[in-house]
């Protein structure tokens, strides 16, 4: 599938990759709705992705593997082959219910992989990570001046909309002929509420709503997310905890409880300043790491199976 400086990279080495995004992404590439056709254009389209990653950590590995003397390299390669026998394989067996190191490997072959593979893979992840964060050198230190300018430039991200956790009671006009009668309904199931019954129990036994069944809970609503404007101008509108008046839309009638509400707004600069010192250090590091790679992809030969999809020799 590829070759980096004198190692190649393997369909065996591919397959477990594509394997586990087409189920990461199952259900947004509606895999069982596609043709063979298609399917196959999919799993070539994330084989392509996962050759330029396992490319990129080929690359760190070489480099680590080219610049530590061979005797330290043995080392730290045997030592993380350690970590992976005595730590991560007991955790991976306990996380996944396999009974024995046999059913664990049964279930890798069944997939395209093995263990020895996979110990492999494991290693020079462990090995390219932890030289190119060694390699990658970024600078702590961020002004005031880089904050301010930071938090001015994404002031969006610091600006929230006012939320509320709710309960409803509803009655839809499209279930009764007489739209008195459907107020009436409503009518009735919010006084039964004010007379002591619970709300849920109410929601649960009367309500017409998509929520019934969970006695009328809605999540957290950002303002302005309903359809229903009515209904969105009383929720963030009514004191938390009282029963609204009843409320027509063009749906139906609602009587609504905030349980809980955050009201919109925005962070100030200065209770900004760690998430954005974090940030502004990510992005150094990403930036760092990305023209490392590069460098090593200009140093190091490298040949793909795609090349020449893309006008490669």
């Amino acid at each position: 599938m590829a070759r980096v400086g004198g190692t190649a990279i393997l369909q065996s080495d591919i397959d477990p990759i594509v394997t586990k995004l087409l189920d990461l992404n199952k259900k947004q590439l509606q895999l069982d709705q596609l043709s063979p056709a298609d399917r196959e254009t999919a799993r070539k389209i994330l084989s392509q992705k996962a050759v330029e990653y396992v490319i990129d950590n080929k690359l760190t590995y070489e480099d680590a593997r080219r610049t530590v003397p061979a005797e330290n390299f043995k080392k730290i390669h045997d030592d993380v082959g350690d970590h992976f026998e005595k730590k991560v394989v007991p955790m991976w067996m306990k996380r996944e219910g396999y009974a024995s190191r046999a059913e664990l490997e049964a279930s890798l072959r069944a997939k395209g992989s093995s263990y020895e593979q996979e110990k492999r893979i494991f290693v020079e992840q462990y090995v390219a990570d932890t030289w190119k964060k060694q390699s990658v050198k970024v600078s702590q230190e961020v002004t005031h001046e880089q904050l301010l300018e930071y938090y001015q430039e994404h002031i969006a991200d610091f600006t929230h909309q006012a939320q509320a956790r709710w309960e409803e009671l509803v009655v839809r006009k499209a279930k009764h002929a007489d739209p008195e009668e459907a107020r009436f309904k409503l009518a009735e199931m919010g006084n039964r509420v004010l007379n002591g019954e619970t709300f849920a129990n109410v929601a649960k036994a009367e309500s017409e709503g998509p929520t019934a069944a969970s006695g009328g809970a809605r999540d957290w609503t950002t303002q302005g997310a309903l359809v229903s404007k009515v209904l969105d101008q009383v929720l963030f509108g009514l004191p938390v905890g009282q029963l609204s008046q009843i409320i027509e839309d063009n749906q139906g009638f609602y009587i609504v409880r905030v349980v809980e509400r955050k009201e919109g707004g925005q962070t100030p600069f200065g209770d900004a300043h760690a998430e954005i010192r974090k940030k502004i250090r990510e992005q150094r590091r990403e930036t760092e790491e990305k023209a490392y790679v590069a460098r090593l992809r200009a140093e190091i030969p490298i040949w793909t199976a795609f090349d020449s999809e893309h006008g490669g020799e």
